[in-house]
């Protein structure tokens, strides 16, 4: 029987965003490949957005894929049924990869792991999570790579060339990242004199202990600084939102119920003067018109910086250090993040520190440029992969 899929396998909010930009891709320019997606960590949920078929178990850990250099996370999954998930979802890798001309694991090592131990197909790694800026990938994930990847797709043209000094066929095509950001058109009704500020509570349970803390310094921002701001924040298909607005009630917040929008949905937070909308859909329409992003995110950051706009963040899990997780976004950013003490205080001094000295503005603005690089990266990745179809038609 004649293999006609492609198989992606993904291990996290961020990873499953970039791995869509590169099925809608496929999709656009094979119409009869079938897609196959399995989202190794949470529900998955924005591979329904384009057309491939969802497969294995879709399950939420405590962690929310946060385990390295986290004891606890790792501790909490295994009691949740980590290693019986792990098993299923081997199996079902192990069937989809039989009917798929190649698979395509794209985050940190994790996937391409799996796929050594289950896929019978060959196997191309988008990798994500490590870079040259941050720390090289180690022995054993190069020995990995050049055993079981055709092709590994670099975060960056520095990391492939580490990557093919070890004989890994390592490329750099451009960051697929940055074409995860199609705007849906959402207007801001913004004057022209006033900066939007983006809010990114994040996509893993932490979100729920940052977010006041993010409004603590938006409360602060909108009384302090001197020009007007208007703020909007993006919430993660992972976050329920009932369940978001309603733990901000007792800090004065009450929401309004907005409305359905093409490709997305608007709704609003609200305390005194201060009107934050809520948007689910719309990343690309905040980061194209903000000015600077608060934000817990991995892969919003990383998008925003590669936009040019500066981004204050801080550690969810520390307090007055960095935990390894913002530690490696810091190295792998560079000075186009700042990170500041989990504070209100702090993060809306540092924010209004940025938008107010020019200078420190257009130097993280060209730093982000640089570390993230253009986009484009999808659709060339789209042809690699389908590279490996059956001369004879799939």
């Amino acid at each position: 029987m004649m293999k006609k899929g492609v198989f992606f396998v993904s291990n996290g909010y961020g990873e499953d965003s970039i791995a869509i930009s590169i099925v809608q891709s496929i999709a656009d320019k094979s119409p009869e490949t079938s897609i196959y997606a399995l989202p190794l960590v949470g529900a998955g949920k924005s591979y329904e957005t384009v057309p491939c078929e969802i497969v294995g178990p879709r399950t939420v850990m405590p962690s929310g894929g946060v385990i390295p250099g986290n004891m606890p996370n790792l501790i909490k999954d295994a009691k949740s049924g980590l290693l019986s998930l792990t098993f299923k979802q081997l199996k079902i890798m192990s069937e989809i990869s039989a009917k798929s001309f190649v698979t395509v694991a794209v985050g940190d090592i994790y996937p391409t792991i799996l796929a050594a131990l289950s896929v019978s197909s060959p196997t191309l790694m988008i990798a994500t999570a490590k870079s040259n800026y941050v720390s090289p990938h180690n022995f054993f994930e190069r020995f990995l790579m050049r055993w079981i990847c055709s092709y590994v797709f670099a975060r960056d043209e520095v990391t492939a060339e580490n990557l093919r000094q070890s004989k890994v066929r390592a490329l750099w095509v451009g960051n697929a990242m940055m074409d995860c950001l199609s705007p849906i058109g959402f207007d801001f009704n913004l004057t022209s004199d006033t900066s939007l500020i983006a809010l990114f509570p994040g996509s893993r349970q932490t979100a729920f202990e940052d977010f006041p803390v993010i409004l603590g310094a938006v409360e602060l921002l909108d009384r302090d600084f001197e020009a007007p701001l208007s703020f909007a924040c993006a919430i993660a298909p992972s976050i329920d939102l009932k369940e978001l607005t309603n733990s901000l009630r007792p800090l004065g917040w009450t929401f309004a119920i907005g409305e359905e929008l093409p490709g997305g949905r608007v709704d609003y937070l609200k305390k005194g003067n201060i009107t934050i909308y809520l948007l689910k859909g719309a990343v690309g329409d905040i980061l194209k018109e903000c000015k600077l992003v608060i934000g817990q995110a991995g892969t919003a950051n990383e998008q925003a910086v590669g936009l040019g706009k500066p981004v204050v963040t801080f550690d969810s899990y520390s307090q007055g250090k960095m935990g390894w997780y913002r530690m490696r976004q810091k190295c792998l950013l560079g000075d186009s993040i700042s990170v500041v003490e989990k504070d209100s205080i702090k993060i809306a001094k540092e924010a209004s520190n940025i938008l107010t000295d020019r200078k420190l503005y257009e130097k993280m603005t060209k730093i982000g440029f640089e570390r993230m690089g253009p986009s484009g990266g999808a659709d060339k990745m789209a042809d690699y992969i389908l590279s490996f179809a059956p001369n004879d038609g799939i």
